[in-house]
């Protein structure tokens, strides 16, 4: 989609040890912005089952000066995108309240950190194409912020 940043791969070394839901920490491939959005959801209150993967920062190549952010997640009890919109919604919460937030163009959560043997348990996702315009600040109704996500049907 134009003015989107493009999602990057799906990790392809999440650990297939992972028997308890672990979150991630940071690492030291990671720039400032992502490290510090890692830090900042591994604190979080994550529902029971979640745990945070990682955090992908990519230049909007249509937004000079615009990121697109992308948290992938491991929620094994998750069979789809839409079980990840109450967890998206909070994390949108945070990152609004972040740095990095007036420079975000859009906000991805996946839950590629999931993965059954061989592959990612599902690719689809949900987006924000829209993080600027939306205020994630709790003034809306929950309802209303959970229904703000689409989903992005992978091909």
């Amino acid at each position: 989609m134009e003015g989107e940043a493009q999602p990057l791969s799906a990790p392809s070394t999440t650990p297939s040890a992972v028997s308890d839901c672990v979150s991630f920490p940071a690492s030291e491939h990671q720039d400032d912005d992502e490290k510090l959005l890692s830090e900042q959801i591994i604190q979080m209150d994550l529902p029971v089952g979640t745990c945070l993967s990682g955090v992908h920062a990519a230049d909007v190549a249509e937004m000079p000066g615009m990121v697109g952010i992308q948290v992938n997640l491991i929620v094994k009890s998750s069979t789809g995108p839409d079980d990840l919109r109450p967890v998206a919604t909070d994390i949108a919460h945070l990152v609004k309240k972040s740095e990095v937030s007036r420079r975000t163009a859009d906000l991805a959560v996946t839950n590629w950190g999931d993965r059954i043997p061989g592959k990612i348990r599902y690719e689809d996702y949900l987006v924000d194409d829209n993080f600027q315009e939306n205020s994630w600040d709790g003034s809306l109704p929950r309802d209303a912020e959970l229904q703000i996500w689409r989903v992005h049907i992978a091909k």
